[in-house]
């Protein structure tokens, strides 16, 4: 995932974390990728493979020992993130329960935001 996109999954990902704080993360994800403030980049090999930078020079898209997951060059944004690695961080979402009602919202969070994942996949 890119840059900015990393602080947030990692809360999400964090099975410490409080669901309250976990929606929040998920809501932000949603937000910048709707907004387009995270430029996307759908599949793992269109920038050229694992690891690739498609030659922009800014990194982006470099190996950042995610266990071989290809990431993707979005060279028009620094912000770039690869929809499967974000998916796949979503879809390993782990919070600590807190109450019934917050709960619910945290899996209506994710539901909301694997399913832009899914729009924003189809739109490339």
């Amino acid at each position: 995932p890119g840059l900015c996109a990393r602080p947030f999954l990692g809360v999400v990902v964090d099975p410490r974390a409080a669901g309250p704080h976990t929606l929040v993360a998920l809501r932000s994800l949603h937000r910048m990728l709707e907004r387009g403030s995270l430029a996307t980049a759908a599949g793992g090999s269109a920038g050229g493979g694992y690891g690739s930078d498609a030659g922009n020079g800014n990194g982006v898209g470099s190996s950042n020992g995610n266990g071989g997951v290809p990431t993707t060059a979005v060279a028009r944004s620094p912000f770039g993130v690869s929809l499967e690695p974000l998916a796949r961080g979503v879809l390993s979402c782990r919070f600590e329960q807190t109450d019934a009602g917050a709960d619910e919202a945290v899996e209506m969070a994710i539901a909301d935001l694997l399913g832009l994942l899914v729009d924003l996949d189809a739109a490339a």
